[in-house]
């Protein structure tokens, strides 16, 4: 599975199951997603349509 960078930041926003979020950098060697949902495990699909549940640590 190829993993990608993400850094996603939420302005006091609810996060929804199913809600998109916005890659802002992008890098093959992981994936890092910076979500705050008080420890909920929400899936959700960045702009291109790749999906990642909660936050995924890089494991390089």
């Amino acid at each position: 599975m190829n993993r990608y960078s993400a850094s996603v930041i939420f302005g006091g926003s609810q996060l929804r199951q199913g809600d998109t979020v916005e890659v802002v950098s992008e890098d093959a060697s992981s994936i890092v997603l910076i979500i705050d949902i008080e420890g909920n495990d929400h899936e959700v699909k960045d702009d291109a349509g790749r999906g990642a549940s909660g936050v995924q640590e890089d494991q390089s």
